[in-house]
């Protein structure tokens, strides 16, 4: 069993005086308390101004050299990289990626017009207990089945070439040894 721990007895005023005193202290550490505070808000404000004031033209600049080198990409990537879709240059990787293929919905009906049509033709394994779309679902199924009755509804799947640069960490010196 745990000791009990006990509050340190406080000395409570025995006169009004001493009430008068104790409620001065109270109030000047309250005010110290809230200076505390009001200096660590004011030091982050300006912190938070500096790093506004130096990371805008830092942001502006890498937002030039990305759309340059975009630009530069969709002419000299295909030489660079030869068949693959991206390579290392100066330690970074730079080309182009394929997107996760995202759900295209058929034009001119609504969610409610789509799901009603889909259950209407049997379709409820790619509709989900809530009867919401499941579009990873209908994604797969079309993505190259387009005898599927879901494409010819009007759903496709597609996926677009998204420009990158990943910046990767500095590898360590590896020693060589002489054999």
């Amino acid at each position: 069993m745990t000791a009990r721990r006990k509050a340190p007895a406080l000395a409570a005023p025995a006169t009004l005086e001493e009430a008068k005193a104790m409620l001065a202290r109270y109030q000047h550490l309250a005010a110290r308390a809230d200076g505390v505070k009001a200096a660590v808000e004011e030091a982050i404000a300006n912190a938070r101004k500096v790093e506004a004031e130096q990371l805008a033209p830092l942001e502006s600049e890498l937002r030039q050299i990305f759309a340059a080198l975009k630009t530069w990409w969709a002419v000299a990537g295909a030489e660079i990289a030869g068949k693959r879709r991206s390579a290392e240059l100066a330690g970074v990787e730079i080309g182009v990626r394929r997107s996760p293929p995202a759900l295209k919905m058929p034009k001119g009906l609504t969610m409610k017009a789509l799901i009603q049509a889909m259950l209407g033709k049997g379709l409820i394994g790619w509709l989900r207990i809530k009867y919401e779309l499941d579009r990873p679902g209908i994604v797969a199924t079309i993505t190259g089945n387009n005898d599927h009755d879901l494409a010819k509804m009007g759903f496709a799947a597609e996926a677009k070439d998204e420009f990158f640069i990943a910046l990767r960490p500095l590898e360590t010196a590896t020693e060589e040894t002489d054999a």
